[in-house]
């Protein structure tokens, strides 16, 4: 079945990423893009105010700028510092380690992203359960972004709410 040509070929991508870039990049990477926006949300009107009064700009661009100089001075700077943790595990003799936890972390995230797309399909009425039932990975998919929404629903509990208020634009 297609779903599971499409499944084992992600997860194929994940084992490849995860030995090229290892649990460390994976872990940072995956996380740096939310770190950067949290902290150049936070910092962007510091350093607006900072440019203002160093360099004499007077645009209302100003702080959208600042914004973006802000994230990617973070992203750059983790990227700085996955690069040294990566480093320092190969210095250490945990290439492997690090390389096969970095294939669990890809497998991890491909799949829950495969399953949450497979899940909104069919709450969309694009994939159709019965068709889906002789696809070997079907069941798991299916069963999988439920569990994850409600583990992390415990945590935060709005996106409890949130995906259970989800809209269907095609009925």
């Amino acid at each position: 079945m297609w779903i599971d040509i499409l499944t084992g070929t992600l997860l194929i991508v994940a084992i490849l990423q995860g030995i090229r870039n290892g649990f460390i990049k994976a872990l940072l990477s995956f996380f740096s893009f939310f770190i950067g926006l949290i902290v150049a949300y936070q910092l962007a009107g510091w350093v607006a105010r900072q440019l203002k009064e160093y360099t004499k700009i007077e645009s209302h661009w100003l702080p959208f700028i600042s914004f973006i100089i802000v994230l990617l001075a973070v992203l750059f700077l983790i990227r700085w510092v996955s690069g040294l943790l990566q480093q320092t595990a190969e210095v250490l003799m945990l290439g492997w380690l690090n390389k096969l936890l970095g294939i669990v972390l890809y497998g991890f995230i491909y799949f829950t992203i495969w399953s949450a797309l497979v899940y909104f399909l069919q709450i969309l009425g694009v994939l159709e359960a019965v068709k889906m039932k002789d696809a070997y990975s079907y069941s798991y998919l299916q069963k999988w972004w439920p569990y994850c929404t409600d583990k992390m629903s415990q945590w935060l509990p709005f996106i409890k709410t949130t995906i259970a208020t989800f809209p269907n634009p095609f009925k």
